[in-house]
């Protein structure tokens, strides 16, 4: 089971109590380092003592030994309480850290919501009509990699052709699933399902 925390939260006492206790249970959570809470003393329950200050720009990193260009985008470091994994790294520094946390993990992006530094400031977004909505809040090409394969850890079933879309429902009694698959081409689209 994963949790991905997206875009900014206030994770309060009862948010925080919930995540830590999926995670302490087996469960793997992800989330920005801008989306840890300020205080010390809560921050220890990440197994992190502390954020620190500075922020380093980078253009470059590596995932999985995979080396990613990418437009300008901030690392902030942490100082833990305990050895982690670096999942991934930007010029030399933490970019992905993961922490052993009782059966579960968790992973943290050292980069403000996973997005460039450009996408941070404030936009003016233009919906004129007929114009494509500008996707100002895209992840880094090595965030797209990243959760790709941990989603693609939890996949029951996929289909091999990447222009259709799909959706699997597990019901409850765990024995029938329902695969419905939509095709939003002009074209007719042909598939093979993999388990």
């Amino acid at each position: 089971n994963k949790v991905f925390v997206a875009g900014e939260i206030d994770l309060n006492l009862e948010v925080l109590d919930k995540l830590l206790k999926f995670v302490e249970d087996g469960g793997h959570l992800i989330l920005s380092i801008s989306q840890l809470p300020k205080d010390k003393s809560l921050l220890r329950l990440f197994e992190i003592d502390s954020i620190v200050d500075s922020v380093t720009t980078c253009k470059e990193a590596i995932y999985r030994g995979n080396r990613y260009l990418e437009k300008p985008f901030e690392v902030k470091g942490v100082k833990l309480l305990k050895d982690a994994d670096i999942i991934a790294t930007a010029e030399g520094f933490p970019l992905i850290v993961r922490i052993a946390k009782g059966k579960g993990k968790i992973d943290i992006i050292c980069t403000p919501f996973g997005i460039n530094s450009e996408a941070e400031k404030e936009m003016i977004i233009n919906n004129l009509p007929e114009n494509t909505i500008p996707l100002v809040y895209d992840f880094l090409n090595i965030i797209k990699a990243y959760l790709n394969d941990i989603w693609n850890e939890e996949l029951i079933i996929d289909l091999d052709n990447r222009n259709l879309q799909y959706c699997v429902n597990l019901l409850e009694d765990g024995k029938v699933m329902t695969l419905s698959v939509t095709n939003n081409t002009d074209e007719t689209q042909s598939f093979n399902i993999k388990t």
